[in-house]
């Protein structure tokens, strides 16, 4: 039960820091690696940017399950390298 709450906890952490990357990307009107771009294309799919004040929680789980799905590593683990233990 702990570790299940300490993972959804970091999650949604991931989520957060996520949301904050892309919105900083897109307010500097600016283009990253590959990689990240990718990773903002999906997100942005499913959460627009930020142009107003609102409430982000339900951006904020949405991102936290597909982090959970593996969403955005299956996008990007062509193009990284990822060391499984």
């Amino acid at each position: 039960w702990k570790a299940r709450t300490i993972l959804s906890n970091v999650e949604r952490v991931m989520a957060i820091e996520l949301l904050a990357a892309a919105q900083g990307l897109d307010f500097i009107q600016q283009r990253s690696s590959l990689p990240v771009e990718r990773v903002r294309t999906i997100l942005r799919a499913k959460v627009p940017t930020l142009n107003e004040d609102r409430s982000m929680s339900e951006e904020i789980e949405t991102v936290a399950r597909m982090i959970s799905s593996g969403v955005f590593v299956g996008a990007v683990e062509g193009e990284c390298r990822f060391e499984h233990a």
